[in-house]
């Protein structure tokens, strides 16, 4: 007897995230452009791909403090090292680039 088995699984059918088995991935910004949706540049090459979540958390001293917290939909990924947030950030402070030791 052989098992049939359809494609793609139905999500009822996939097993939920469970916070004990994943971890999440963390990157360095190197640049935020603000606008109706806010484009963040990592400063290495990422994992993202759309309908990823990515919460920005900024520290004091890198400018864009009202983003820190705040979690965006990946909506495209341009190039390896960018990704495009459904966040609006046109009321954020510019990002400023900066070396202090807690990096953003």
């Amino acid at each position: 007897m052989s098992t049939v088995i359809t494609y793609p699984i139905p999500a009822y059918q996939n097993l939920p995230i469970e916070a004990q088995y994943y971890k999440p991935s963390r990157f360095v910004i190197s640049a935020i452009t603000l606008g109706e949706n806010t484009v963040v540049t990592t400063s290495e090459d990422h994992n993202f791909v759309v309908g990823n979540l990515c919460r920005l958390l900024i520290p004091n001293g890198y400018g864009s403090v009202q983003l820190s917290g705040k979690t965006g939909m990946v909506i495209s990924v341009p190039t390896q090292n960018s990704v495009i947030l459904d966040l609006t950030s046109i009321y954020a402070n510019l990002f400023i680039s900066a070396s202090l030791p807690q990096q953003p």
